[in-house]
């Protein structure tokens, strides 16, 4: 009895340390994509979604990028070099931080959610102060605080994105809380649109 309890014991830190080694692997995956040149997303055939930097076999189906709206595009050239700044100084893309500029406001600086989250990256008042934007509405110390929570976020989730954008829509409590993105539906359809935009600015800088 003590030697099949000991036999137990050693499969299930079998078990714990394989399962450990594939989330870190994933995590390293989902990280290397903020720097990659390229983003594919697409499901397979059992329906599996997939996030990958190498291209899908020609069997897949591809989930098309979101086109970009015009008028956001035209926004967003006035803040081109504030972008690419804070895009450097917090280790991030500036692809996707124009996705998520996109996917929170459409570029409009004066948006205001019903949840009171406001401008540009739709930063929430207590979340500003704790940022140090002390002016929300202006565009510049908005994408500022939004890209630094968008790095605080990445590092305390250590480089998962799909976990980092769910804590940005839902809170990073929320995404402890559930161990993973939370079953709610706005989440994932932002996680959803924040990725395809990302794409979809990739596509239009390898098109220009």
């Amino acid at each position: 009895m003590i030697f099949s309890r000991e036999m137990e014991a050693l499969r299930g830190m079998a078990h714990r340390f394989l399962a450990a080694a594939a989330v870190l692997f994933l995590l390293a995956a989902h990280a290397s994509l903020l720097y990659s040149g390229r983003l594919y997303v697409y499901r397979d055939e059992r329906g599996v979604l997939h996030f990958t930097n190498v291209a899908p076999p020609t069997s897949a189906v591809r989930r098309p990028s979101r086109p970009i709206p015009r008028k956001g595009v035209e926004r967003l050239k006035a803040y081109s070099t504030k972008i690419e700044a804070v895009s450097r100084r917090y280790r991030l893309d500036p692809d996707l931080l124009k996705a998520v500029i996109m996917a929170e406001s459409g570029c409009e600086p004066y948006a205001v959610s019903r949840k009171g989250a406001v401008g540009l990256m739709q930063i929430m008042p207590d979340t500003a102060t704790e940022l140090g934007v002390h002016n929300p509405f202006d565009p510049h110390a908005n994408i500022e605080g939004g890209a630094k929570y968008l790095r605080q976020l990445l590092d305390r989730f250590e480089g998962n994105l799909l976990l980092a954008l769910a804590g940005y829509n839902a809170g990073p409590s929320a995404v402890e809380r559930y161990g993973g993105v939370p079953p709610y539906g706005e989440t994932r359809r932002y996680i959803r649109r924040v990725l395809s935009l990302w794409k979809a600015f990739k596509e239009k800088k390898k098109g220009s």
